[in-house]
């Protein structure tokens, strides 16, 4: 999960969509005893340097225990955060059981109105009041789930989207050795050992 969330360089193409990336990798937890159904649920998408999310997506789908259950649509008016639907998800939590779910992205290329160097973030937030008020979950009578029930959140850190680059991964755990553990008038001072992989693209 936190390799998918985390703020990182995806790599798009200079004249071609780039599909099905993952962004936002989490877990829908039913602590309770009945059977719930998702509905609809809502994921909020902030873009950085592009003046629209749709000049960076083409599109986005949502995905549980691995199978595609939903595509979205874009719901608010417009600009550098939107919300995005996933409507007719229709997909049933057994009661205390947990599921893995993935939001993938379709993003469009350079030669589009994407740029490099463009960034994007998603988040599902239950202080995000139009996110929670999309998100629609049923009990096994049918009834809405209210939003004190419906609790946590998740999101992604902002990845740039560059065609040419380098992507930077850590290699190894990094270590650490002091070499000189002083008193508070002083700073400590240590030699760091950080490892990492650089791999360029494009």
């Amino acid at each position: 999960v936190a390799d998918t969330n985390d703020a990182r360089t995806i790599e798009v193409d200079a004249t071609a969509d780039t599909n099905d990336v993952e962004v936002l990798s989490f877990k829908l937890d039913n602590k309770g005893d009945s059977d719930v159904e998702i509905k609809n649920y809502a994921v909020s998408v902030t873009v950085t340097g592009a003046a629209n999310t749709d000049d960076v997506l083409s599109g986005l789908s949502l995905w549980i225990d691995g199978e595609e259950v939903a595509s979205a649509t874009t719901v608010s008016s417009g600009g550098t955060t939107e919300d995005y639907l996933f409507d007719d998800v229709d997909t049933t939590i057994a009661a205390g059981d947990k599921v893995n779910a993935v939001i993938k992205a379709d993003f469009l290329s350079i030669a589009d109105a994407l740029d490099e160097g463009d960034t994007i973030a998603f988040a599902i937030n239950e202080d995000i009041d139009h996110i929670t008020t999309r998100i629609k979950v049923e009990d096994k009578a049918g009834e809405n789930l209210a939003d004190a029930d419906l609790t946590g959140s998740v999101t992604s850190g902002a990845f740039e989207l560059r065609s040419v680059g380098i992507k930077v991964t850590l290699a190894s755990t990094p270590t650490a050795t002091i070499s000189q553990d002083s008193d508070t008038a002083d700073s400590d001072q240590g030699t760091f050992l950080i490892t990492v992989n650089v791999e360029s693209f494009g």
